[in-house]
């Protein structure tokens, strides 16, 4: 869940970017209640530390405002996550694996030394 903060200079961050299933709550930090609303989503009035979240299931942008006071903006992006599929771990565990020595066959050659 993304956070955004309604303070008395706006909502922050005012551009959110988030993964399409993601939601996002807002809060209010400020004195003056505040209202969020969008074309998708409406809150009810946020008084000092009330919340309201939103679950996003469409890719898009979405824009909304404080309806108390409309020139608080702000613009939800929500994108469809491409997995980012890392390098095999193997070659990460490889590189770690340092070789040990066969103990057994250094007995052997140091037995067959000494006589």
């Amino acid at each position: 869940m993304k956070i955004v903060s309604i303070t008395e200079k706006g909502f922050i961050p005012s551009t959110l970017e988030i993964a399409i299933g993601e939601s996002v709550e807002w809060v209010n930090d400020d004195d003056h209640s505040h209202k969020v609303n969008g074309d998708k989503f409406d809150s009810l009035e946020l008084k000092k530390g009330d919340k309201f979240s939103y679950f996003f299931n469409k890719i898009g942008t979405f824009k909304y405002n404080c309806s108390i006071h409309k020139s608080m903006k702000g613009v939800v992006k929500v994108m469809e996550v491409v997995p980012v599929i890392p390098e095999p771990v193997v070659k990460e565990v490889e590189a770690k694996v340092q070789p040990q020595p066969d103990v057994q066959k250094e007995k052997e050659i140091s037995n067959f030394e000494d006589k």
